[in-house]
Protein backbone atom coordinates (compact mmCIF):
# COMPACT_ATOMS: atom_id res chain seq x y z
CA UNK A 1 0.00 0.00 0.00
CA UNK A 2 1.26 3.55 -0.81
CA UNK A 3 0.26 6.13 1.04
CA UNK A 4 0.61 10.03 0.56
CA UNK A 5 1.73 11.86 3.75
CA UNK A 6 -1.06 14.11 3.74
CA UNK A 7 -3.14 11.44 4.80
CA UNK A 8 -3.02 9.18 8.29
CA UNK A 9 -2.24 5.26 6.95
CA UNK A 10 -1.81 1.79 7.99
CA UNK A 11 2.05 1.64 9.83
CA UNK A 12 2.87 -1.20 6.72
CA UNK A 13 1.90 1.60 4.33
CA UNK A 14 4.37 2.84 2.22
CA UNK A 15 4.43 7.07 2.92
CA UNK A 16 5.61 9.03 0.34
CA UNK A 17 5.88 12.74 0.39
CA UNK A 18 2.34 14.20 -1.11
CA UNK A 19 3.91 17.72 -1.94
CA UNK A 20 6.66 15.71 -4.29
CA UNK A 21 4.42 14.15 -6.51
CA UNK A 22 1.93 16.87 -7.13
CA UNK A 23 1.84 17.83 -10.70
CA UNK A 24 2.11 21.81 -11.96
CA UNK A 25 -1.40 22.22 -13.77
CA UNK A 26 -4.01 23.00 -11.40
CA UNK A 27 -6.81 20.94 -12.47
CA UNK A 28 -4.81 18.06 -12.21
CA UNK A 29 -2.34 19.16 -9.22
CA UNK A 30 -3.52 16.17 -6.59
CA UNK A 31 -5.29 13.85 -9.32
CA UNK A 32 -4.34 10.04 -7.99
CA UNK A 33 -3.51 8.85 -11.27
CA UNK A 34 -1.02 11.44 -11.91
CA UNK A 35 0.15 10.83 -8.52
CA UNK A 36 0.72 7.33 -9.09
CA UNK A 37 2.45 8.19 -12.39
CA UNK A 38 4.52 10.77 -11.00
CA UNK A 39 5.54 7.96 -8.48
CA UNK A 40 6.55 5.64 -10.57
CA UNK A 41 8.13 7.52 -12.94
CA UNK A 42 10.57 8.75 -9.88
CA UNK A 43 11.22 4.89 -9.24
CA UNK A 44 12.21 4.13 -12.91
CA UNK A 45 8.95 2.64 -14.30
CA UNK A 46 9.06 2.75 -17.55
CA UNK A 47 6.29 1.58 -19.05
CA UNK A 48 2.87 1.20 -17.53
CA UNK A 49 -0.45 -0.76 -18.76
CA UNK A 50 -3.63 1.21 -16.93
CA UNK A 51 -6.85 -0.26 -16.80
CA UNK A 52 -10.67 2.00 -15.70
CA UNK A 53 -8.72 5.40 -15.98
CA UNK A 54 -11.25 6.26 -18.09
CA UNK A 55 -11.66 10.05 -18.10
CA UNK A 56 -14.95 12.20 -18.11
CA UNK A 57 -17.70 11.81 -20.23
CA UNK A 58 -20.11 14.38 -20.78
CA UNK A 59 -23.07 11.93 -21.29
CA UNK A 60 -22.86 11.36 -17.22
CA UNK A 61 -24.07 7.65 -17.83
CA UNK A 62 -21.32 7.32 -19.15
CA UNK A 63 -19.78 7.86 -15.82
CA UNK A 64 -19.70 6.55 -12.64
CA UNK A 65 -21.94 8.64 -11.32
CA UNK A 66 -25.11 8.61 -8.59
CA UNK A 67 -28.27 10.56 -10.03
CA UNK A 68 -28.34 13.08 -6.80
CA UNK A 69 -25.41 14.43 -8.57
CA UNK A 70 -27.24 14.97 -12.20
CA UNK A 71 -27.27 18.68 -12.71
CA UNK A 72 -24.71 19.75 -10.29
CA UNK A 73 -21.98 18.10 -12.79
CA UNK A 74 -19.21 20.94 -13.75
CA UNK A 75 -18.55 19.46 -17.32
CA UNK A 76 -16.30 22.12 -18.47
CA UNK A 77 -14.58 21.62 -15.41
CA UNK A 78 -14.48 17.84 -16.11
CA UNK A 79 -13.22 18.62 -19.95
CA UNK A 80 -10.23 20.78 -18.11
CA UNK A 81 -9.66 17.51 -15.98
CA UNK A 82 -9.22 15.55 -19.58
CA UNK A 83 -7.12 18.09 -21.47
CA UNK A 84 -4.78 18.26 -18.62
CA UNK A 85 -4.53 14.43 -18.14
CA UNK A 86 -3.62 14.26 -22.16
CA UNK A 87 -1.26 16.91 -21.84
CA UNK A 88 0.30 16.03 -18.87
CA UNK A 89 0.66 12.10 -20.73
CA UNK A 90 1.87 13.66 -24.11
CA UNK A 91 4.51 15.69 -22.05
CA UNK A 92 6.14 12.50 -20.48
CA UNK A 93 5.36 10.25 -23.36
CA UNK A 94 9.31 10.25 -23.61
CA UNK A 95 9.96 9.09 -20.18
CA UNK A 96 6.93 6.79 -19.67
CA UNK A 97 4.95 5.01 -22.05
CA UNK A 98 1.21 4.57 -20.88
CA UNK A 99 -0.78 1.77 -22.67
CA UNK A 100 -4.91 1.62 -21.67
CA UNK A 101 -6.25 -2.25 -21.31
CA UNK A 102 -9.24 -0.57 -21.53
CA UNK A 103 -11.31 2.05 -23.27
CA UNK A 104 -10.19 5.69 -22.75
CA UNK A 105 -10.89 9.40 -23.67
CA UNK A 106 -7.05 10.20 -23.05
CA UNK A 107 -6.03 7.80 -25.61
CA UNK A 108 -6.32 10.98 -27.45
CA UNK A 109 -2.92 11.83 -26.36
CA UNK A 110 -1.10 8.24 -28.62
CA UNK A 111 -2.92 9.55 -31.84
Amino acid sequence: MICTSNITCDKRACVVNYSSYLDEEDAISDNSGIMILNILKRAGVKKVTLAGYDGFDDNYFNNYYDEKMIGSVDFEKMNDINRAIIAYLERNRESLDVTFLTPSLYKKYKE
